[in-house]
């Protein structure tokens, strides 16, 4: 049984039988992906993102992981300094994606890469994904998948699956690909922590103006900085450090799902909101 935290429950109710009494025309979901569509752990041992997957499973040339690592020392630092403005974070971090990205190609990134990925099921899913994905298609809900991973890999994850459908918009990088398979590009402006919003696809969601928002981290909460949206409901999956984090936790989300727990309780929601 998945181990839960509802800081009021008083409010979470009041806020479910809005949704409810406002109809699923006004309802669409906006959720990170990695470690929270995914697992975050599996047997003890933590599930790697999109490019450690690249570097562990040895995709890429030989010296990549190095060189992708010098980057990291390179950027890192500016991507935690709490003295130094997001402007100027947002610019190295462009300058960090850039970079990277002409190492990946000069390293050998190419189509084939994302469609062994999903076939070897190294992106796992958490527990009741396909549930939730079915509940939001039967109600005609969109979901938008927010994510400053790669695309390519999102889309590849969710075919294989069987959840990928019309009502499901993914933000993150999608390559370029050449018609013999290699990456030239990215297909649109690069998606990373500092400009991971949703404000810019308001449009794509006329009066869909109660959202329900999944994510795993306090980070996530910026996919919705600048909407107008008349209510919403934070889902918050805290899978580690959960003594350190649980206060600020507590003070952001509506509902906290403890130690990589499943999509029960959110389905469970949605199943309330929607029956």
């Amino acid at each position: 049984m998945d181990e839960l935290i509802i800081p009021n429950k008083e409010e979470l109710q009041n806020k479910i039988q809005k949704f409810k009494k406002d109809g699923k025309n006004s309802i669409h979901i906006v959720s990170d992906f990695d470690k929270t569509l995914t697992k975050a752990f599996d047997k003890g041992k933590k599930v790697h993102g999109a490019y450690a997957i690249l570097r562990e499973q040895r995709y890429l040339s030989e010296d990549y992981a190095d060189k992708a690592f010098k980057l990291y020392d390179k950027y890192h630092p500016y991507e935690i300094d709490q003295s130094l403005p997001d402007k100027e974070k947002k610019i190295k971090m462009d300058q960090w994606w850039d970079e990277h990205l002409e190492l990946m190609i000069k390293s050998g990134i190419n189509k084939e890469v994302f469609i062994d990925i999903a076939k070897k099921k190294l992106v796992l899913p958490r527990k009741g994904l396909r549930e939730f994905i079915n509940l939001l298609k039967k109600n005609e809900i969109p979901l938008l998948i927010f994510s400053a991973g790669l695309g390519d890999i999102i889309r590849e994850f969710l075919i294989k699956k069987k959840c990928f459908n019309k009502k499901i918009k993914i933000i993150a990088n999608f390559f370029k690909f050449e018609e013999n398979g290699k990456v030239n590009g990215y297909e649109s402006d690069v998606v990373h922590i500092f400009n991971k919003k949703e404000v810019e696809h308001q449009e794509n969601f006329p009066n869909r103006n109660n959202i329900i928002l999944l994510g795993d981290n306090l980070g996530d909460l910026g996919m919705v900085e600048g909407i107008d949206y008349e209510e919403i409901i934070k889902i918050g999956f805290l899978n580690e450090k959960i003594e350190e984090q649980k206060e600020e936790y507590l003070k952001n989300f509506d509902l906290i799902i403890l130690n990589d727990g499943t999509l029960k309780e959110v389905n469970k929601i949605l199943k309330e909101i929607l029956i």
